[in-house]
């Protein structure tokens, strides 16, 4: 079910950035103790925009989501960013 203040893509799939947030801190808070070196990669974090209205910004909000993330835990997370055109 689409709630209509919400952002969503083309394919329907909702534009939620506090959710990679969210996941993010959650998995650095599961694995902290038991592998505090481990390091984690976002690989992907795609986006169906035909007109290219809303990448942009959708990148920045999830770009400023892990930064928070990174603030919040004290930690590097590596976020590989390619834009395919």
């Amino acid at each position: 079910m689409l709630v209509p203040d919400e952002e969503y893509s083309e394919a329907g799939r909702g534009v939620y950035p506090d959710g990679l947030f969210q996941v993010l801190v959650a998995f650095y808070d599961r694995y902290r103790i038991r592998k505090p070196k481990l390091r984690y990669i976002i690989t992907e974090n795609g986006f169906a925009d035909a007109r290219d209205l809303i990448r942009r910004p959708y990148l920045l909000e999830h770009l400023l989501a892990v930064h928070a993330a990174i603030k919040q835990v004290g930690h590097d997370i590596n976020y590989v960013l390619i834009v395919h055109f």
